[in-house]
């Protein structure tokens, strides 16, 4: 199959120049010239070099703006001389301290597999910061990811199962770390999602799911296939991340945005449907299947935010005895959303536990999961 041909624009821009040409993948794509419109070849490197006049007559798939700072204006000359807003992507991804940095490569670590494993943790954030994996009294594989949906939960395990069947078919226990909007949750629309580069953790699965819903997602995905395998292979998050060692205040009600989004039918029918897939895989009569509510900091909460996680509350537990009903296996929801809920010094926002609170929550899981898991 061809490479996609990639022009970068902005020569002497030379911090967001080399993170293009060391993290893009070479596999898929290659780097065709340079252009800029303030210069007339590239003098730093010596490179196929276009002037921005001639762009428009070049056979190419991507112009990638390295002069991230000045990219409005850049866009606009790109616009005078015909080039399609398709055709021009901005690599945010490459600034310092993004998000996607912090991201796991799931389908690397499910591939990299060697050994079997007691247990398994699916999830998003909050068991991937909530949860200290080194310090659980049993061996636990850890799936989850920031933002990752029910979906691409979903997609890693039935990877998993065909990549690894036999350390699939070893674990025991299953953790599933999910708030109470989580069935409210579609990750492929989610912009948040894109801006941050949480589809970095499943892109390997090469599934955008709803992704042709969502507008900017096509700004973002060819940026994710581009850069995402060095990314995530380079900052090596597989196990996790935890730097968060500064707690909320206890002075100032807190607002809880995801708790307050409106309830979008579609995707919790389809989550719904989702879920019935994911315990079905899973259906064993040795296997303990664990739905877990994480802890949130609920009295520093403001009042908006109570009704709406009260809103959602209800809206889950509905949710919860249907799939009871309607699934041959057994699973036990384990409400944490109270557990640490007065104490400010274990949280790091709302609704995420910080180094403190990790390390309690952690200690929470080994003494109450532990019996049943030896059972």
């Amino acid at each position: 199959m061809a490479k996609e041909r990639i022009i970068v624009y902005g020569i002497w821009s030379l911090e967001i120049r080399r993170a293009i040409e060391f993290f893009l993948d070479e596999k898929n794509y290659e780097i065709i010239g340079y252009s800029d419109t303030n210069a007339d070849s590239d003098t730093l490197d010596h490179r196929s070099f276009f002037k921005t006049d001639e762009l428009s007559k070049v056979d190419f798939d991507y112009i990638l703006i390295a002069a991230i700072k000045y990219a409005d204006r850049i866009i606009e000359v790109l616009h005078t001389y015909g080039i399609s807003d398709n055709k021009i992507l901005i690599p945010d991804y490459l600034l310092p301290d993004t998000l996607i940095k912090k991201i796991p490569d799931r389908v690397r670590t499910i591939s990299s597999l060697e050994k079997n494993y007691d247990s398994l943790i699916l999830g998003m954030s909050y068991s991937f910061l909530g949860i200290d994996k080194n310090l659980l009294n049993f061996s636990c594989l850890d799936l989850s990811a920031p933002s990752l949906d029910l979906y691409y939960n979903l997609r890693l395990c039935e990877f998993f199962l065909r990549q690894k069947r036999h350390i699939f078919e070893a674990i025991r226990n299953i953790y599933i770390v999910i708030p109470y909007y989580f069935f409210n949750f579609d990750m492929s629309l989610s912009t948040n999602a894109y801006i941050n580069g949480c589809q970095a953790s499943i892109a390997g699965l090469g599934d955008w799911h709803n992704s042709d819903k969502n507008p900017v997602a096509s700004k973002y995905i060819p940026l994710i296939k581009m850069f995402s395998e060095k990314i995530t292979e380079f900052y090596d998050c597989n196990d996790g991340y935890f730097l968060y060692q500064n707690c909320v205040s206890e002075e100032h009600s807190l607002t809880w945005k995801s708790v307050l989004k409106n309830d979008y039918e579609d995707t919790i029918s389809e989550n719904i449907q989702i879920s019935k897939s994911l315990l079905n895989l899973f259906s064993s009569a040795n296997r303990n299947i664990f739905f877990i509510v994480p802890p949130a900091y609920v009295v520093g909460l403001d009042e908006k935010s109570l009704e709406g996680a009260e809103r959602k509350k209800n809206r889950f537990y509905k949710i919860i005895d249907e799939l009871r009903a309607s699934c041959d296996c057994g699973f036990e929801l384990v409400d944490c959303f109270e557990l640490f809920g007065n104490d400010g010094a274990l949280f790091f926002d709302a609704d995420h536990l910080n180094n403190a609170g990790q390390k309690k929550f952690t200690e929470y899981i080994n003494a109450t999961l532990i019996d049943v898991k030896d059972a």
